[in-house]
């Protein structure tokens, strides 16, 4: 689980060093594709919640959406990134929030 867990990080990884290269639609790849929608798939197939290596993939989740948007998230903007976009959110869910209801 661990290696898992430590490889799909490194796929983000790789991923928000390539949409940092874009400019318009980087956060909105990034949204539906690589952060949460990406790891529903593992969270949903094997029980781990409470895991370490969600918290380090959302740290890395967070560190890419700062350097897409350019701008460093505090702890509150962060919470407020992790709502939904109808009440004034970004709509990048935090993974630990996830786990528990996804297996």
């Amino acid at each position: 689980m661990d290696a898992l867990l430590a490889e799909r990080c490194a796929e983000l990884t790789t991923a928000i060093g390539r949409l940092s290269l874009l400019s318009a639609h980087a956060l909105i790849l990034l949204k539906t594709s690589f952060s949460a929608p990406k790891m529903m798939h593992t969270m949903r197939c094997s029980p781990c919640t409470n895991h370490p290596s969600l918290i380090a993939y959302d740290i890395v989740l967070r560190k890419g959406i700062s350097v897409i948007v350019n701008l460093d998230l505090s702890d509150v903007q962060w919470l407020q990134a992790s709502l939904p976009v109808k009440e004034g959110g970004l709509g990048v869910r935090h993974v630990t929030s996830l786990a528990a209801s996804a297996f």
